[in-house]
C-alpha cells in the first residue's frame, strides 16, 4: 500500500449527501490557513523572509501533492520530529511562529490531495470531528481579537501585556493561532488519511505513510542517544538539558518522549505485519533504540504510554498462540525479549547522564510525602496548582471556557486570584481538563462525542488477515496516550498530534468494520443544527470576552498596570501634568489599598468645538458613567471613589471625533481626542465635587 493509495481520492468513496458538510470542511481549511497566516505575519517581524518562505512551501506542497504525491508525502513528513532543531540551526532562533513553516507544508499537502472535496472520515466521525473543528475555527479569531482588546493597533509594537508578567498581545496571538492550527491540521490530517483508504486487512505491510515518520523518528532518537551519553547540551536548547533530559531533535523532552513511546509500538506493528526478515529485524532494533531514547527523555507520561503499548504487544502475541505459524510467534517473542534485555542492560551499564522517568517519579513521591497536606493521588491531580486552577476556570466559565490556546497564560493570573501564588505558563497537566477549561462544555461537545464513537472500536477484534500483534500494539499505544493524557498534555505538540491521528487511522484499518450501510453520513439538517449551535457558542465567547474576560477587566481584578491610547505625559504652562488620548484610550492603574478618590479631569481643544461639540464617554470599571458633549475647552472633573479592597481601577475614554494640530498649521501631526489630567489619589473631596462610585 503506497502513500498514493492511502491519500488519493477513491473511485468508490461515498460523498457527503449534501453541500453543507463540504462547506464545513472547507471552512476548517480556511480557518487553518488564516491561523497559519497570522503566525507567519507576526513571525515575519523577527524573520522577514518567513512570508515568502511559507507562501512558497504552501504552493509547492499543493502542486506536488497533486502531481507527485509519493514524493510530496516524504518531503512533508520527514521534518516531523527533527523540525525544531532544523529551525534552530537555520533560523538562529526558535519560536511558536516558526511552526508555521511545517504546518504550511502539511496544509498544502492536504489541500493538494482534495482541494474541494467533502469529508472522507468514517460517517459516524464526521459530525463530532466537524463540530470540534468548527468550534475551534470560529472561536480562535474572537480570542485573538479579545486579547488585543478589540484594537488591531495593539498587534504592533505595543507595550501592553495580557498578563501581569508581560506577555504582549502579539506573542499571545501567535500562540493562540498555533494551538488552533494544530487542532485543525490534526482533524484534516486524519480525514486525508481516510480519503482513499478502502479497508485492506490482507495488506502485509503497514501504510507507507509510516515510512517517512519512522525515518524522522529514528534520526531524532539517534540524536537523543548522543545527548544521553555525555553530550546533553548538544542541540538541546531550553530547560531540558539542565534537567538532564534528552529531547532529541524536538527541543522538548516531553513531546520527544511521547513520540518515541508511540513509535516503539509502531515499529513493532510494522515488524509483526511483514514477511520480510530484514525489515522485521530492522523494526525490532528500531523499537529498542526508541525505548532507550524514550527513557532518556525522562518523560513519565511517555514511560506510561510505552508500558501500555508493551502490554498491547504482549497481549497480541498471546492472542496468536493458537495460530498455525508458531515458529513466527516464537521468533517474534524471542526477538522482542532479546531487544528488551539488551536495552535494559545498556541503560544500566552505560553511564548515561539522563535522569530517566523513574528517578523523576521518585522526586514527585518525595515531594508529596514531605507535604503532609497532599497525598500522592492529590498531588498528581492538582499538579503544582495547575490542576486546581483548571478546575476553577471550568467552574467560572463552564459554557465558553477561557478561550482556545489561553490556558497557558491565563493560569499565571488565575493562581494569583485563587491565592495560590504566581505560576509559570504551562498547561493543565491533563488533556481533558485542559480542553474543558479552554473551550467550555459547549466547545468540547465535538471531541466528547468523538470519544463516545471511537472508544468502542478499541474493543473490536482484528480483521481476518490482520496481524493481532500489530493491532494490539497500536491499540496499546492509543490507550497509553489516553492514560498519559490524564496527567499530561502530550498531543499539544503538532508532531505528536499528527502521530496520534496516524495511529488512529492505522488501527482502524486493522479492525473489523460494520457494513457501510449501517452508518450513513449525517444529513444537511444535522450539519445545520451543528452550525447553529456553533454560532451560538461563538456569540457566547464574544459576550464573555467583551465583559468578564476582557484584558483590562482581568488586569483590574489581578492588579497589574495596563494602558493604551494615551500619548506621553506633558507639562502645562501652569505646571500641571496631562496626557492626550486618541479616539479611544484605556488605563488600569494600581490603587493605594485604602478608601480614596481619583480626580478625573478632561478637556478638548478641537478648533471647531463650538460649532461641532465633541461627545466624550467615560467608562469606570466597565460601566458607562459619563456621556457628555463638550462645547468649549473648559476642563470637566469627576471624582471616582476607590474602595479599600480594589487592587486597580479601570478607566476607558472614547470621543466621537479627533483632530490634528498639523491641519491648523502646527508641527504636531498626532491624532488627538481629549486631554486628561494626570491622576492621583486624594483622601478628601473639595466642595461641590461630583462623585462617581
Amino acid at each position: 500500500m503506497s502513500a498514493v493509495d492511502v491519500l488519493a481520492p477513491p473511485p468508490a468513496a461515498r460523498p457527503d449527501p449534501g453541500s453543507l458538510a463540504r462547506i464545513v470542511r472547507l471552512g476548517l481549511v480556511a480557518s487553518a490557513a488564516a491561523a497559519i497566516a497570522l503566525q507567519t505575519y507576526l513571525g515575519a517581524r523577527a524573520w522577514p523572509h518567513l512570508i515568502p518562505l511559507n507562501a512558497t512551501l504552501l504552493v509547492l506542497a499543493v502542486v506536488s501533492a497533486r502531481w507527485t504525491p509519493r514524493v510530496a508525502c516524504w518531503v512533508v513528513l520527514l521534518p516531523a520530529y527533527v523540525f525544531p532543531v532544523i529551525v534552530l540551526r537555520v533560523m538562529h532562533g526558535y519560536d511558536e511562529a516558526l511552526w508555521s513553516v511545517w504546518t504550511s507544508m502539511l496544509l498544502g499537502y492536504i489541500i493538494g490531495r482534495a482541494p474541494l472535496a467533502g469529508w472522507a472520515l468514517p460517517p459516524s466521525w464526521r459530525l463530532p470531528l466537524g463540530f470540534w473543528g468548527l468550534s475551534v475555527a470560529v472561536s480562535w479569531p474572537i480570542i485573538v481579537w479579545r486579547e488585543m482588546d478589540f484594537t488591531p493597533a495593539l498587534l504592533g509594537g505595543s507595550t501592553t501585556s495580557v498578563t501581569h508578567i508581560g506577555i504582549s498581545p502579539a506573542v499571545e496571538s501567535v500562540w493562540i493561532a498555533h494551538v488552533a492550527a494544530t487542532h485543525l491540521i490534526g482533524i484534516l490530517w486524519v480525514d486525508a488519511l481516510n480519503r482513499n483508504e478502502v479497508p485492506r486487512p490482507d495488506a502485509p505491510v503497514a501504510p507507507r505513510i509510516v515510512g517517512p515518520l519512522l525515518v524522522s523518528m529514528g534520526a531524532s532518537a539517534a540524536l537523543a542517544l548522543y545527548q544521553m551519553y555525555g553530550h546533553m547540551d548538544t542541540l538541546n536548547a531550553g530547560i531540558f538539558a539542565s534537567f538532564s533530559r534528552a529531547s532529541g531533535a524536538m527541543l522538548d523532552g516531553n513531546a520527544f518522549g511521547m513520540a518515541a513511546a508511540l513509535w516503539i509500538a509502531g515499529a513493532l506493528a510494522v515488524a509483526a505485519s511483514t514477511d520480510r526478515p530484514t525489515l522485521r529485524l530492522t523494526m525490532v532494533a528500531t523499537a529498542g533504540l526508541l525505548l532507550v531514547a524514550a527513557w532518556g527523555s525522562g518523560s513519565q507520561s511517555a514511560f506510561l504510554a510505552a508500558t501500555v503499548g508493551g502490554i498491547g504487544v504482549a497481549y497480541g502475541l498471546w492472542r496468536t498462540r493458537t495460530a498455525l505459524n508458531r515458529r513466527r510467534l516464537l521468533w517474534s517473542a524471542a526477538a522482542v525479549g532479546f531487544v528488551a534485555v539488551l536495552t535494559l542492560g545498556g541503560i544500566s551499564r552505560l553511564q548515561s547522564v539522563a535522569i530517566g522517568p523513574i528517578a523523576r517519579f521518585e522526586l514527585v513521591v518525595e515531594g508529596a510525602t514531605k507535604d503532609r497536606r497532599l497525598g500522592l493521588l492529590t498531588a498528581m491531580w492538582t499538579r503544582n496548582r495547575y490542576g486546581t486552577a483548571a478546575t476553577a476556570m471550568i467552574r467560572q466559565y463552564p459554557v465558553t471556557g477561557v478561550g482556545v490556546g489561553m490556558f497557558n497564560s491565563f493560569v499565571i493570573d488565575e493562581t494569583l486570584l485563587l491565592g495560590l501564588g504566581a505560576q509559570a505558563p504551562d498547561n493543565a497537566q491533563n488533556w481533558f481538563r485542559h480542553q474543558l477549561a479552554e473551550m467550555g462544555v459547549v466547545g468540547s461537545l465535538g471531541w466528547l462525542a468523538w470519544l463516545v464513537v471511537f472508544v468502542p472500536a478499541l474493543w473490536k477484534k482484528p480483521s481476518p488477515g490482520a496481524s493481532p500483534v500489530a493491532t494490539y500494539a497500536l491499540r496499546g499505544a492509543l490507550v497509553g496516550v489516553g492514560l498519559a493524557s490524564q496527567v499530561a498534555m502530550p498531543t499539544q505538540n503538532t508532531a505528536v498530534l499528527l502521530t496520534f491521528w496516524t495511529f488512529v487511522f492505522w488501527h482502524g484499518q486493522l479492525i473489523e468494520r460494520s457494513p457501510e450501510s449501517a452508518s450513513r453520513p449525517p444529513g444537511d439538517w444535522r450539519w445545520f443544527a451543528a452550525c447553529v449551535l456553533v454560532l451560538i457558542y461563538a456569540g457566547a465567547v464574544w459576550r464573555v470576552g467583551a465583559t468578564m474576560l476582557r484584558v483590562p477587566t482581568r488586569a483590574a481584578a489581578v492588579g497589574w498596570p495596563y494602558d493604551y491610547g494615551f500619548y506621553d505625559l506633558e507639562k502645562s504652562p501652569g505646571g500641571g501634568a496631562y496626557r492626550w488620548t486618541g479616539q479611544r484610550a484605556v488605563a488600569v492603574f494600581l490603587t493605594p489599598g485604602r478608601d480614596s478618590y481619583v480626580p478625573l479631569t478632561w478637556w478638548a481643544h478641537h478648533p471647531d468645538i463650538r460649532e461641532h461639540p465633541v461627545r466624550v464617554r467615560i467608562w469606570i470599571r466597565g460601566r458607562l458613567e459619563v456621556d457628555t458633549l463638550l462645547a468649549d475647552s473648559q476642563p470637566v472633573s469627576r471624582y471616582v471613589h476607590v474602595r479599600a479592597d480594589e487592587r486597580a481601577l479601570m478607566v476607558e475614554i472614547a470621543v466621537d471625533r479627533t483632530w490634528r494640530p498639523s491641519d491648523s498649521g502646527l508641527r504636531d501631526a498626532r491624532t488627538l481626542g481629549v486631554a486628561v489630567a494626570d491622576w492621583g489619589f486624594v483622601c478628601c473631596l473639595p466642595a461641590g465635587a461630583i462623585v462617581v462610585n
